[in-house]
């Protein structure tokens, strides 16, 4: 069993279907983490990296408070609530939609400690999150010419890094050389929000296809069980910040992980490009138009 290297989620990354029971779990982590792992692949030296993102993922899935949290956030859970149309959490994670940044650099002369500019396309992107003093990461938003960088929420975080992994994309300066013009720009959060929908209407049909051929398991009920033994241990308060706490490392895993699948693929020619490329047109005066 290989990692799926394309995956936008913890259960496809390990090969198993999201209502997969904590024994099929366990032999899908062993699989695969023996397939990559360093000993078997000497001359990958992305092993070592790809291991420890698997154990990440398996210590997720592996903890039923945290598998809650995850389903939740990403749409596997039935009766969850898109984080777009969520309330609950505050927007206090920055993001660059590194797909329609023009490279202008002006974020990072502001808060050079929150954003950077990747070597390879010549774009900004967050190097941390809150490096910065609030105050001086809204001004290097308000200098953006096109409006690239966003405030989020944790769980909107995690969506949108996952989006942005299956994004090829060139160098800035190729497209600020060509004149066609940007309409058909990829919009990174209409993609992320359709596709927890998505998810969460297939699990939906899974559940009521299951319970017409009367093939309807208690794996739900197992799964969640220890997830509420816990929560019934603990205050609202408490529940809240362990939310939090999952959505955040769910964001970070999900930026990591992004960032591997875009050092696998190397961006070369032969690559699958999912969307058209975002094109900047630039006036006489230099601005964008």
């Amino acid at each position: 069993r290989r990692v799926n290297l394309d995956s936008d989620d913890y259960y496809s990354m390990l090969g198993v279907h999201p209502t997969a029971s904590p024994k099929e779990l366990k032999k899908a982590y062993l699989q695969v983490v023996k397939e990559c792992h360093p000993d078997n692949n000497p001359d990958d030296p992305d092993a070592h990296g790809l291991c420890s993102m698997i154990n990440e993922i398996y210590e997720t899935l592996n903890d039923p408070f945290k598998r809650e949290s995850y389903d939740t956030i990403m749409g596997f859970k039935l009766g969850s609530i898109n984080p777009f149309d969520d309330t609950r959490y505050e927007m206090n994670k920055v993001f660059v939609d590194e797909f329609n940044c023009i490279g202008c650099k002006q974020c990072w002369a502001v808060a050079p400690n929150t954003f950077t500019i990747e070597d390879d396309h010549g774009r900004s992107r967050v190097l941390n999150q809150n490096a910065d003093s609030h105050d001086l990461i809204e001004e290097a938003v308000d200098t953006c010419p096109v409006e690239c960088i966003h405030w989020v929420s944790a769980p909107i975080l995690a969506l949108v890094e996952k989006e942005m992994a299956l994004i090829e994309r060139v160098n800035i300066a190729v497209l600020l050389g060509t004149s066609v013009s940007n309409s058909a720009a990829y919009d990174v959060f209409t993609r992320a929000y359709s596709r927890w929908e998505r998810r969460s209407a297939e699990l939906r049909r899974e559940r009521a296809r299951a319970v017409r051929d009367e093939k309807w398991r208690s794996w739900w009920e197992d799964i969640t069980g220890a997830a509420r033994e816990k929560k019934e241990g603990a205050t609202e308060e408490e529940w809240e910040e362990e939310m939090r706490n999952v959505s955040s490392e769910t964001s970070g895993q999900a930026k990591r992980w992004r960032e591997f699948q875009r050092r696998r693929r190397g961006a070369s020619a032969g690559s699958r490009q999912l969307a058209p490329a975002p094109v900047v047109v630039l006036a006489e005066d230099g601005q964008v138009a």
